[in-house]
């Protein structure tokens, strides 16, 4: 099985392959790129949030194991 992090590589590459190839303009084509980055930057910045969260919660914590 493939890992998270591949599967949303190989995702993104996709994408990104699909709208290189996409016959549209040039202004167009930026446009998406441009939001296609600043949807990527957001997802991001929410996954790095979500684990200094994580990290915070379990820092004091005793792990029972």
């Amino acid at each position: 099985m493939m890992s998270p992090s591949k599967v949303v590589t190989l995702l993104l590459i996709g994408v990104a392959a699909g709208i290189l190839i996409a016959p549209s303009k040039g202004t167009k084509t930026r446009k998406k790129i441009s939001k296609l980055v600043n949807d990527v930057s957001d997802s991001i910045q929410d996954i790095i949030d979500i684990v200094r969260g994580e990290a915070s919660d379990l820092q004091g914590k005793e792990l029972i194991m």
